[in-house]
Parts: structure tokens; sequence; C-alpha cells
């Protein structure tokens, strides 16, 4: 089937090639490497919403601690007052 499929292909269309792989792999190499592209941005992507996520986990927590800081230095104020 795949010489029938390579031998009806017109030959300028054929990309140089001399066997159905051959046309196989030259035709699909641009796809094969946008597909990898593609890949590795979901994955730098991905990766970036993980690390987005640990720092907005971490925002509750901060602001905790700023407050308890600011709680902190209030009284530590009024006590140097008085």
């Amino acid at each position: 089937m795949e010489r029938v499929v390579f031998e009806s292909t017109d030959r300028l269309s054929r990309l140089e090639a001399d066997t159905f792989d051959e046309l196989a792999e030259r035709s699909l190499q641009p796809v094969r490497m946008r597909y990898a592209d593609l890949q590795e941005q979901i994955d730098s992507i991905g990766e970036a919403i993980v690390q987005e996520d640990i720092l907005i986990d971490k925002i509750s927590s901060l602001k905790l601690e700023r407050a308890a800081l600011a709680k902190k230095s209030t009284a530590q104020e009024l006590s140097w007052q008085n």
C-alpha cells in the first residue's frame, strides 16, 4: 500500500525521497518539530504556573507575619513611651 501511495505521488511532491518512509519522514519533520516546540512551551508554562502558585500560597502567610510584626512593633513602641 505504501508503495502504491509513493508511486502515485507526483515526483516533484516527493521531496527528493526515494521511499515512502523517507517521504513520510520529510513530510512529517516540520510537524514533529512544531509539536516539540509546543510541548516545550507547555512544559515551561506549566512550570511557571507551579512557581506562581507557590508564591501565591506564601502571600497569606507573609501577610499574617507582617501583621504580627506590626502588632509587636506597635506594642514595643507603646511600652517605650511609658
